[in-house]
């Protein structure tokens, strides 16, 4: 029951990933619509078998970002460690980008601290949330996209 939840929560941000990557929500940008009618969605754009098809891959890029940027968090991590314990020690102080360094990886854990509780408490929720807020996830898995 918990692997069919998880997958479920994987398709429904894979789904809102293809329905802005098809191009649907752009047209919320350059209409105003009533939130409670679905004028919002220009179905005449999307393409249903293409939006099937794309899913596999969808979801492999949004793995592979995923694992992208959770092994970026853990470096920078590890090297903001590294920088506390010198500057503690009396060492070399911290230069400029060693502070954002800190304040970054900082931010970072708080990002994702702030994700997994959403997730814990309404898993329903997060797929939404990424999709209006995406600067609640940590810079390590922000994209040129």
């Amino acid at each position: 029951e918990r692997a069919i939840s998880s997958c479920t929560h994987m398709l429904a941000g894979t789904w809102i990933t293809l329905l802005s990557l098809s191009g649907v929500g752009a047209a919320a940008s350059r209409r105003a619509a009533s939130p409670s009618s679905l004028a919002f969605l220009d179905l005449d754009e999307f393409d249903p078998v293409a939006a099937v098809k794309g899913i596999p891959g969808a979801v492999r890029d949004n793995l592979r970002i995923f694992r992208a940027g959770t092994g970026a968090m853990w470096r920078n991590r590890k090297a903001a460690s590294v920088v506390r314990k010198r500057v503690k020690q009396g060492g070399a102080a911290a230069s400029y980008s060693e502070l954002l360094l800190l304040r970054k990886s900082g931010d970072d854990a708080q990002k994702l601290l702030q994700a997994g509780v959403v997730y814990l408490a309404v898993p329903e929720l997060l797929p939404a949330m990424l999709y209006f807020f995406p600067r609640s996830l940590p810079s390590t898995f922000e994209t040129d996209q």
